[in-house]
């Protein structure tokens, strides 16, 4: 395979306790890419203190160390650097913790497809060369441009006490409003601004992904907090990670205090996008190309951005 952009200058570490999957690894990224590689938590660290790594590629079940653990360090270490997870098995809270503590761009499981290896580090890899080294939030809400309190959190759920809660928990810093169904949430943003919904899912569904890889891709800066007493599927979790870039992961009964430090937490991160645009290459969701979203449910805007995307893709393999 051969990329169309230079990206030879990024670089890219590769971090598992394996020595043949950084010996693999190195052979295929090579090629494209500038490789470091490190066979623990603690040399990756050291690797990222001493570098500038663009991407890092780490395998999750490692002694001492954890690759969860590992990314998680990095985002405070290096924010620039996108972080990815690689693994030949899926632990459900080792997945939820990934979202929620790791905030890992895409989820890579073992055995892995080269190609498309090599694609999703290209794109992360371009992404984080338009990205500062450094990116820090303003101290306060005044310190953004315009009024924050024009922008809008959604949220979708039946339940009158959770919009109630969130009302509550943003302290007046936004509105807040609330949609029994997805369709509704998607016409409002069609038309009006948000940053931020927060979905209640009772039971996962092809619809329900549909909705936030819909939402993600027509405006890559809302960030999405999931509430769920769904049956726990790490494949589902993954899912709403790769495909719907989810920002944060919150199973029920749960309580105000976590609900709240999501809240603040994808406000706080709504003024880094805010400040530094770039991020935004992030957040666009992916569109699988083995699966066809389900777009009945969706207002005309996402019908025709769907309708064109497919027309664009029969007439590339034409």
């Amino acid at each position: 395979m051969t990329l169309n952009e230079n990206l030879n200058k990024a670089k890219v570490l590769i971090v598992d306790d394996e020595p043949s999957i950084i010996r693999t690894l190195t052979r295929v990224l090579k090629p494209h890419f500038e490789v470091f590689s490190a066979s623990s938590g603690e040399d990756a660290l050291t690797i990222i203190r001493h570098n500038q790594i663009h991407v890092i590629l780490s395998d999750q079940k490692m002694p001492v160390m954890t690759g969860v653990q590992l990314l998680s360090k990095v985002k405070l270490l290096s924010s620039s650097t996108v972080r990815i997870l690689l693994t030949g098995y899926s632990e459900l809270d080792d997945v939820v913790a990934s979202v929620n503590e790791g905030e890992i761009y895409r989820y890579i499981n073992k055995p892995w497809d080269n190609d498309n290896l090599i694609d999703v580090i290209a794109e992360a890899a371009r992404a984080s060369m338009q990205l500062p080294q450094t990116i820090s939030a303003p101290e306060s809400v005044e310190a953004l441009e315009g009024d924050v309190k024009s922008d809008t959190v959604l949220v979708v759920s039946d339940s009158v006490e959770l919009i109630s809660e969130v009302e509550r928990l943003a302290g007046g810093e936004v509105r807040v409003k609330g949609y029994g169904q997805t369709k509704d949430c998607l016409k409002y943003i069609s038309q009006e601004a948000a940053i931020i919904i927060i979905i209640e899912i009772t039971l996962f569904s092809r619809e329900e992904l549909d909705f936030i890889s819909s939402v993600k891709l027509l405006h890559p800066h809302i960030l999405t907090v999931i509430i769920t007493t769904a049956e726990k599927d790490s494949g589902k979790i993954i899912a709403l990670i790769n495909e719907g870039k989810v920002y944060r992961y919150l199973s029920k009964p749960h309580s105000l205090g976590q609900l709240r430090l999501y809240l603040s937490s994808a406000m706080q991160y709504q003024k880094k996008l805010m400040s530094s645009p770039q991020l935004m290459a992030l957040h666009g969701a992916v569109v699988d190309d083995n699966k066809e979203l389900q777009t009945d449910s969706l207002p005309t805007l996402a019908k025709k951005f769907f309708s064109a995307l497919a027309n664009l893709k029969r007439n590339f393999s034409s």
